[in-house]
C-alpha cells in the first residue's frame, strides 16, 4: 500500500513538474527579442569595508551595447501603414528579400526580390516604404520581410538570422537588436515574429 502511494505521488510530482517546464517555456517564448535583454549597464561596484581591505573600489568605462536598428534619423523615412495594406489588399502575403548594405540601407530589387503573387498592388506599397528604410551601420547581409495580413497569430516576420557583424565594427562590444521595423496602425506587438537564428 505505502509503495502504491510513493509511486502515485511521484508520478503526480514529475507530471506537476513537466507542466509547470512546459508553461515557462511557453511563456518565455512570447517575450519580444528586444524585451528579453536585461542589459550589461555597471558603472561602479563599491565593496563594503572590511578588516584589512580599506575599500576596495573597482571602476571601468561604461560600455553601452551597440543597438541594430531602424535608423530614425534617417532623412524621408516612411512608416507603413498597416491599416492602409488592409484596405489596400486584405489578404496581401508580401516577402521582400533585401540585402542591408554597409551604410544601413536596403538594396533590392522591387520586381525579382519582392515576392507577391497576385498581390502586385500591395507589393508596390510595401516596396515603396522599405525603399525608405535605413538600419544603423552595425550588421550587413540579407533582411527577409514577410507580411501576411490575412494570417491567424504571427502577420510579419523579421528574419535577421543570415546578418553579420560588419567589418570594422569592434568585437569587443556588445550588439544587440532593437527596433527592426517601422509600422503603424493595428498591427500588434505579439504579431510580430523576430527570427535570428
Amino acid at each position: 500500500m505505502l509503495k502504491k502511494i510513493l509511486t502515485y505521488s511521484a508520478t503526480f510530482v514529475l507530471i506537476v513538474s513537466l507542466g509547470l517546464y512546459v508553461y515557462r517555456a511557453i511563456a518565455l517564448s512570447k517575450i519580444p527579442v528586444e524585451d528579453a535583454d536585461l542589459g550589461t549597464e555597471v558603472v561602479e561596484i563599491i565593496l563594503p569595508e572590511r578588516p584589512g581591505t580599506k575599500s576596495l573600489v573597482l571602476t571601468g568605462p561604461l560600455i553601452k551595447p551597440l543597438v541594430f536598428a531602424v535608423n530614425m534619423r534617417t532623412p524621408g523615412i516612411k512608416s507603413l501603414d498597416w491599416d492602409e495594406l488592409i484596405n489596400v489588399d486584405f489578404t496581401a502575403d508580401v516577402r521582400v528579400t533585401a540585402r542591408v548594405e554597409a551604410d544601413g540601407s536596403l538594396e533590392f530589387d522591387p520586381i525579382d526580390d519582392v515576392y507577391c503573387p497576385g498581390h502586385a498592388k500591395a507589393g508596390e506599397m510595401v516596396s515603396n516604404v522599405l525603399k525608405s528604410w535605413k538600419y544603423t551601420p552595425f550588421k550587413t547581409g540579407i533582411l527577409i520581410i514577410r507580411f501576411n495580413v490575412g494570417a491567424v497569430g504571427k502577420k510579419m516576420t523579421v528574419d535577421v538570422s543570415q546578418l553579420q557583424r560588419r567589418e570594422g565594427v569592434d568585437p569587443d562590444i556588445p550588439l544587440k537588436n532593437g527596433k527592426l521595423y517601422l509600422v503603424k496602425g493595428s498591427l500588434k506587438s505579439s504579431e510580430v515574429r523576430i527570427k535570428s537564428w
